[in-house]
């Protein structure tokens, strides 16, 4: 399996850009959050293939959150998000839940990304956060808009679920 460099997945992703092919798009889902554990490991799963693993160093639970999708359909993932990336792009409620015995909260998202339909051979490519990401064919290959390489993968089931064309 060929792996792309950050500047080719850019290169890439502006290529599309180019071709007319990217369109705004604006998450329209309720996740929910929680800090993670010093030490614990998320491993984020999309459709029974494993997306990411990530070990969260002592120090760092303060500055990230663990989140999870619930929107009906998904594959109700875990993911680890920053918190500069995560509270900018959720409005946070007041409303707590009890899953697995942990206290998660309920946020509803207000982020963009700019994408496209990926339609290519298989490839990996390493992820804003570090990760090496697979992104396969029918993929969307997204940005976060006003970044030049904060590039990565969404499955497209959870992308079609989560998120739809931005009309401005």
């Amino acid at each position: 399996m060929v792996t792309l460099t950050t500047l080719a997945i850019k290169n890439l992703f502006e290529e599309q850009v180019g071709l007319g092919n990217v369109k705004r798009y604006r998450k329209t889902s309720k996740v929910l959050w929680r800090r993670p554990l010093p030490g614990e490991t998320i491993v984020t799963t999309c459709g029974g293939t494993i997306e990411t693993i990530r070990t969260i160093e002592t120090g760092y639970e303060n500055k990230c959150v663990v989140v999870m999708n619930i929107q009906i359909g998904t594959s109700a993932e875990l993911y680890i998000i920053n918190d500069d990336k995560f509270f900018p792009r959720y409005i946070m409620c007041e409303k707590v839940f009890a899953v697995n015995g942990q206290r998660w909260e309920l946020a509803i998202a207000q982020g963009e990304v700019d994408g496209h339909v990926y339609n290519s051979m298989d490839i990996t490519f390493d992820a804003p956060w570090g990760e090496s990401m697979l992104l396969t064919k029918g993929d969307m290959l997204v940005r976060i808009p006003g970044t030049e390489d904060d590039i990565y993968r969404i499955a497209r089931n959870e992308f079609d679920l989560t998120y739809e064309e931005s009309l401005e």
